[in-house]
């Protein structure tokens, strides 16, 4: 069973719970940016429970459990794909290919990343631009999800394009969609950040931001100077936060875009 914790907190905070509650075993974390006030929510299995709650104590935390349905997928039948980005285009399996432009086949079963989230679509408009600027022979995608940044990678010409998960049914599914696609080069790995040294020319991270901090180092080793990062998941109220992380380590912001509270980075090593 699943159960669904809540409370609510001061964003101060948030940063730090957030990072907590995964690490307790949390399948998700999520707050409403649109609605102030409205409360940090995290998904457990119940084995987890105790734990999560445990983490949420001091902000008099509710839980109730989640009804017994395919919670992860079940928005999936309404999923209709549309632009993500300029000239780049999403579309269910088995559905019509757009007349002009990048058409990108996805299923999305069992994993984050059909370019319905705002992250997805600020980083897919970052590729964009990193690959126009720097022409970059290889990416990395951290947290592939669906597969679909590294998709975009290898239709846009990256030779040598590359993806982590640790989710392994993210994986298997972003396998399926990478054959729906043709981009039979690009190669996907289910794994953390520290599984290999090797580096790229262009990385990406669309992770929560309490995990961009947390791996920071070890993201940012990965890019072989001078390459480009680009990351997404953050909440504009870590803004100063963040960015005082990439001046602390000698990283140039080359653009930066905002999306309905969230915030993109492209910069440079």
């Amino acid at each position: 069973m699943i159960v669904r914790v809540s409370a609510r907190l001061p964003r101060r905070a948030e940063k730090k719970i957030t990072a907590a509650l995964f690490a307790a075993g949390a399948l998700s974390v999520e707050r409403s940016l649109a609605v102030s006030g409205s409360p940090l929510s995290a998904l457990a299995d119940e084995s987890r429970r105790d734990a999560v709650l445990d983490v949420l104590s001091p902000y008099d935390p509710s839980c109730e459990p989640v009804e017994e349905r395919d919670w992860q997928n079940e928005w999936i039948s309404s999923f209709e794909g549309g632009e993500i980005a300029p000239g780049v285009t999403v579309i269910p399996s088995g559905g019509r290919t757009a007349p002009e432009g990048i058409s990108i086949v996805i299923d999305p079963r069992d994993a984050f990343g059909a370019g319905t989230h705002p992250t997805t679509r600020l980083c897919a408009r970052l590729l964009l631009d990193a690959v126009s600027r720097f022409s970059p022979r290889s990416f990395l995608d951290i947290g592939t999800g669906t597969g679909i940044l590294a998709i975009l990678a290898s239709k846009l010409g990256v030779k040598r394009v590359e993806g982590y998960d640790i989710d392994g049914a993210a994986v298997v599914r972003a396998q399926e969609n990478i054959r729906a696609n043709g981009c039979l080069d690009v190669k996907l790995y289910e794994a953390s950040i520290h599984a290999s040294a090797e580096q790229f020319g262009l990385v990406c991270a669309n992770v929560n931001s309490a995990v961009i901090e947390r791996y920071f180092e070890g993201i940012i080793v990965r890019v072989v100077p001078p390459g480009a990062l680009s990351f997404s998941g953050i909440g504009s109220e870590w803004r100063r936060d963040l960015e005082r992380l990439f001046a602390m380590h000698n990283l140039s912001v080359v653009s930066s875009l905002e999306e309905d509270g969230w915030l993109g980075y492209l910069l440079r090593r």
